[in-house]
């Protein structure tokens, strides 16, 4: 019998528009604030939603350093100013290396970059020192995610590339592929040793699992994909498990991520409805491997409830065997009744609710 779960999911809008919630500077910049508008905000889901399990009645505390995701991270590392919106996740705007005359000039020992990372390690240091290593979630980690438990968790290096050097990098893989590849390599192990450093701070050992995102991958031709960027995807997971995200529109790529995914163990293959991802088609790549889906967030302001009960009826049955989690994400005008739909139907397909941490914040 397969599994089958389903959970919510929301832009800071619907929570700024619904609930309330400041969402500007200081949420990002201030780790108290941060824990006490988070708990905040998963005491008012579970008020809202807890019938469908999402939210905390009573939430641990969760410190964090620093909100960036680590394409961003590397981004502000290496020069970018952070644009923080009230509405909005916060951006680095600026490629920071698009101007860089020799890919192989590319350096992780940068003066900028050693202050800023620097600063931000002593910023870890003080939060665990204050609150301690349980309640502190250091970058590159996560303690869980959509069930599954200690994660290292990253992009690929062509995903960071393209933060770092704009559209350029995506020349340069046909007019300079070998620095490309050096600029890739380097990213991997700049990454792996952050990793390491903050992992050391909070008294981690190398996580079990594997979060890899490639959200770029729909950039470059599959064929590029596995040849340039899949051996280092597969070196720097090793032989642990792996939830792979892919959010772009990747049908093309399938069968690369089915490559990779018989190498390597995968146990998720995270999408989006919106870039119009062949379920079937992912289901016959990537055999056994549970699917986690996002429902189109644009449609959930157009959908009718009859409307997405279909629309989740179709995704389970293109699913076939496979396991698979649905999500719905919420933008601030989402009907109840959509919700409502998509839950009532996930439930009457044999889904179960994820509990507690069902609500993941994106």
């Amino acid at each position: 019998m397969r599994r089958l779960t389903c959970q919510l999911s929301a832009y800071p809008d619907y929570l700024v528009y619904r609930m309330g919630l400041d969402f500007a500077g200081k949420y990002h910049t201030d780790a108290e604030y941060r824990n006490m508008q988070w708990k905040q905000i998963l005491r008012w889901m579970d008020g809202k939603f807890g019938q469908w399990g999402c939210g905390m009645p009573d939430p641990p505390d969760s410190y964090s350093p620093v909100t960036l995701a680590s394409v961003h991270l590397f981004s502000w590392l290496f020069g970018s100013q952070v644009v923080y919106s009230a509405l909005q996740f916060p951006e680095t705007p600026v490629y920071p290396l698009a101007d860089m005359d020799d890919l192989f000039a590319f350096n992780p020992e940068s003066a900028i970059v050693r202050e800023r990372l620097e600063g931000l390690l002593g910023a870890t240091r003080s939060l665990i020192d204050k609150h301690g290593p349980n309640a502190v979630t250091v970058p590159f980690h996560s303690a869980e995610m959509d069930g599954i438990y200690d994660l290292e968790n990253t992009h690929c290096p062509l995903t960071i590339a393209y933060k770092l050097f704009g559209e350029r990098i995506l020349l340069e893989i046909y007019d300079n592929p070998e620095g490309v590849a050096h600029v890739f390599r380097e990213i991997m192990n700049m990454t792996r040793d952050m990793g390491e450093r903050f992992r050391m701070i909070a008294g981690l050992e190398k996580p079990r699992h594997v979060l890899m995102s490639a959200c770029s991958a729909c950039f470059v031709s599959p064929e590029h994909w596995e040849r340039m960027v899949m051996p280092l995807v597969e070196e720097y997971c090793g032989e642990r498990p792996v939830f792979f995200h892919s959010c772009g529109s990747v049908n093309s790529h399938l069968p690369a991520f089915g490559r990779l995914g018989e190498k390597l163990p995968f146990l998720k293959f995270d999408c989006r409805e919106s870039a119009g991802i062949d379920i079937q088609a992912a289901a016959r790549a990537m055999p056994g491997v549970e699917i986690s889906y996002m429902m189109s967030p644009a449609l959930c302001l157009t959908r009718t409830p009859e409307d997405m009960a279909m629309a989740v009826r179709k995704a389970v049955n293109d699913a076939g065997d496979s396991p698979m989690n649905l999500i719905l994400m919420l933008p601030h005008d989402t009907p109840d009744a959509i919700v409502d739909a998509f839950f009532q139907t996930c439930v009457e397909m044999g889904a179960e609710p994820r509990k507690n941490a069902g609500f993941r914040f994106v």
